[in-house]
């Protein structure tokens, strides 16, 4: 079953209809432990299928996309020295939808979206890249839901993760591939993300998300 109550992407498809033209579009989910708190993991599960249900509905004009979740578990050492930063534990990434499956037979899987343990944000968002990167499109763009800062077992200082963070958004962006961080219920996104919205709950999917992604689709800077 798909989590609740969606909005109506038909405004949407119908005001980018001839620009959103071959895009790939990753979807990346925070699923910290942090997001098992106010309804947050839940909200990100909804405005998953909101999004889902938009770009599905461009798929005559060349957009595909692909989501996943990511975290790392604080329970197994794996020391890994990455872009300055020394982390202590793996990296798990969890796949609802490959770039090339079919929306309507996988959404089904954001049921199983759930909060886990840590998050480090840096190395999953260049992580997603290269996966756009890989894909054959005209356009490439990130999506990342997340509701606060990294936080990793790590020998580096809180500061160097999250610039880190900062570090990966300018390079993928360098890279061709423009991103999105959509707050859920938390507003640091805006220390990290040139383009940036905070959604509270699902009545701010209807407007708030959609105007962003319409946004981000036509080119536009958002920031609210």
């Amino acid at each position: 079953n798909r989590p609740g109550r969606q909005p109506n992407t038909r405004v949407f498809q119908r005001k980018i209809e001839g620009v959103a033209v071959d895009t790939a579009v990753g979807i990346l989910v925070d699923q910290s432990g942090s997001m098992g708190h106010s309804g947050k993991i839940e909200c990100a599960r909804e405005a998953s299928v909101a999004i889902g249900d938009a770009l599905h509905g461009l798929a005559f004009l060349g957009v595909q996309f692909g989501l996943w979740g990511f975290d790392s578990n604080h329970d197994k050492c794996a020391r890994r020295f990455v872009e300055g930063v020394d982390r202590a534990e793996p990296l798990r990434f969890h796949h609802y939808k490959g770039m090339d499956e079919n929306w309507d037979r996988v959404s089904g899987r954001i049921s199983y979206m759930r909060d886990l343990s840590d998050n480090c944000d840096g190395e999953s968002v260049r992580w997603a890249a290269k996966n756009l990167l890989e894909t054959k499109a005209n356009r490439r763009i990130l999506i990342v839901l997340s509701d606060g800062y990294p936080a990793v077992a790590t020998m580096s200082s809180p500061s160097r993760i999250e610039a880190d963070l900062m570090l990966a958004v300018t390079q993928v962006t360098d890279l061709g591939v423009d991103t999105l961080g959509i707050g859920i219920m938390d507003a640091s996104v805006k220390a990290f993300y040139p383009n940036h919205v905070v959604i509270h709950d699902a009545s701010d999917l209807q407007n708030t998300l959609m105007n962003a992604l319409r946004g981000l689709m036509l080119g536009q800077r958002t920031a609210a």
